[in-house]
């Protein structure tokens, strides 16, 4: 028998039998496969559609509270426009986006009456008497808002927030043309 002869490497060119995976992978295959690819999209969209609703209600929230608090301190200056002007009188009705005259003086800072409103539309001050009218029947002096861009609904929210809830009784309620506060009753 003959005895086979080995060949013996210094431990430095001796051939590992434990080799890294990159050793033994191409260039071409160092890319992420579709399956990850398609795995990552999938985890993207889930939390999209979970973030979204909450980011559609804080904004809606947030014009709903900018919207009431423009509506305070508008009714705010002008109750002190009227404790001024004295006999609890109030400026006369004014054209849609424009100031009401002589409330120059009480007007908010950086507030024009001719800006979109939060929820869209245009500011108004209203002064009338429509008792008679089957759509406003009431004598007032309010703060419109013309042709709001809101649903019926965000105006339930707003009117829930501010007065009783509903839009056809209180002091913010719905008229022909959009949303009116009354100041006075």
């Amino acid at each position: 028998m003959t005895e086979s002869k080995r060949i013996k490497f210094s431990p430095a060119l001796r051939p590992s039998r434990c080799r890294c995976a990159a050793d033994h992978r191409s260039s071409e295959g160092l890319g992420f496969t579709i399956i990850e690819i398609m795995i990552v999209v999938a985890v993207i969209g889930v939390l999209a559609i979970m973030a979204i609703p909450s980011f559609v209600n804080a904004r809606r929230n947030s014009q709903n509270a900018s919207f009431m608090n423009t509506l305070r301190v508008l009714s705010s200056q002008l109750e002190l426009y009227s404790l001024h002007a004295g006999k609890g009188d109030y400026p006369p009705d004014a054209p849609v986006a424009t100031e009401p005259a002589g409330f120059g003086g009480y007007g908010m800072r950086g507030f024009t009456w001719d800006e979109v409103t939060p929820i869209g539309g245009r500011w108004d001050w209203d002064r009338g008497d429509h008792r008679g009218d089957k759509v406003h029947g009431f004598f007032y002096a309010g703060i419109s808002v013309i042709n709001p861009s809101r649903t019926s609904k965000q105006m339930e929210d707003i009117d829930a927030k501010v007065d009783d809830g509903i839009l056809a009784q209180g002091n913010f309620r719905q008229h022909a043309s959009g949303y009116i506060y009354k100041v006075e009753q």
